[in-house]
């Protein structure tokens, strides 16, 4: 089994559909108010949380079998495609919130661009080996859903505000990826913290982590991993296997699945004093990715998860459960 560099925070794919959600609620609607005290709160199960992610081969496939590894790209730059769609359920002690109207897909254009490569003689399993580049949101829209116009105007100013945020990335030959820096556009001295959330947990996201080992077709391996969302940390595993390979493009399939720890949350849009207690967070979804080994980004993804939590919003003396239902739908092209 591999452990990661520990400064590496490989996340999940799950982390771009947050970014996408964090930009496109920016300045929403206030938390809701905690009426009632609900029942004694069930315990929270006790999740292990890593300090560094690890890499462990569970099938190393048919033969042939051969390592892989990320190389230098072949292009200087590269544009992505991604899209997202969302639906929510919520139960505030026990009473449905009523659906706020389908916005549809958000669509978000991704530009990385290489910066240097740093080559070393060590050995490319030590992970040394790295390329250094900036992934900018160069694009953002909403297409379909049920809302009216003039919502669908007001979600598209927010979502301008957040182009030319950038990230500075760090990836080495294994696809272990390192943030550096991240910016907000330029003109603006700062971006709402839960933008910003969103885009250091989308440039973690970026890269596939690579077992050592040679495999061949049908290789299986396991990723884990830590992660921290504005307070609320889970436990995080990705299981990949290899579908098909030409040259140095990979065909694979990825399940997930995360289970959170307990913890506070304070996102923004909470009044002072309120937080987030984390009673239940759990996830599954599964899907499929295209990876090109000389290339920056993915060149493709096809993924849908399900998670299920449940929190306490807890304002001064008063508390209320909160029961959430989602679904996310990610594509890449």
């Amino acid at each position: 089994m591999r452990r990661a560099p520990r400064a590496s925070r490989a996340s999940s794919w799950m982390a771009v559909a947050a970014f996408a959600v964090a930009l496109a609620s920016c300045g929403d609607e206030a938390a809701p108010s905690a009426p009632s005290a609900p029942a004694e709160p069930p315990a929270v199960p006790s999740v292990e949380i890593p300090d560094a992610t690890t890499v462990r081969l569970i099938d190393a496939g048919s033969e042939p079998r051969e390592e892989l590894r990320f190389s230098a790209p072949v292009a200087e730059r590269q544009t992505i495609s991604l899209r997202q769609r969302t639906s929510l359920e919520v139960l505030v002690d026990g009473q449905p919130v009523p659906k706020r109207p389908d916005i549809g897909w958000l669509v978000m254009s991704l530009q990385a661009e290489r910066q240097d490569s740093t080559s070393t003689d060590a050995d490319a399993n030590t992970a040394a080996n790295t390329v250094r580049y900036t992934i900018t949101l160069v694009g953002a829209d909403v297409e379909g859903g049920s809302i009216d116009e003039t919502a669908q105007q007001t979600i598209r100013e927010r979502l301008r505000m957040g182009l030319g945020l950038r990230g500075d990335v760090e990836r080495d030959a294994l696809g272990n990826g390192r943030t550096l820096a991240v910016s907000p556009p330029p003109g603006i001295d700062s971006a709402p913290p839960g933008v910003m959330a969103g885009v250091q947990l989308l440039v973690d996201a970026v890269g596939v982590p690579l077992p050592t080992e040679a495999v061949g077709i049908g290789a299986r391996w396991e990723v884990v991993s830590a992660e921290d969302n504005q307070g609320a940390r889970a436990r995080l595993t990705r299981t990949f296997e290899l579908l098909a390979r030409d040259g140095a493009q990979l065909s694979l399939a990825v399940t997930i699945e995360k289970q959170g720890a307990p913890g506070t949350m304070r996102p923004p849009g909470l009044p002072p004093g309120a937080e987030f207690e984390v009673r239940q967070l759990a996830a599954r979804g599964s899907g499929t990715v295209q990876v090109s080994l000389d290339a920056l980004l993915p060149s493709g993804a096809s993924i849908v998860t399900e998670d299920h939590a449940t929190f306490d919003l807890v304002d001064g003396q008063r508390r209320s459960r909160m029961r959430r239902t989602s679904k996310v739908e990610l594509s890449i092209e």
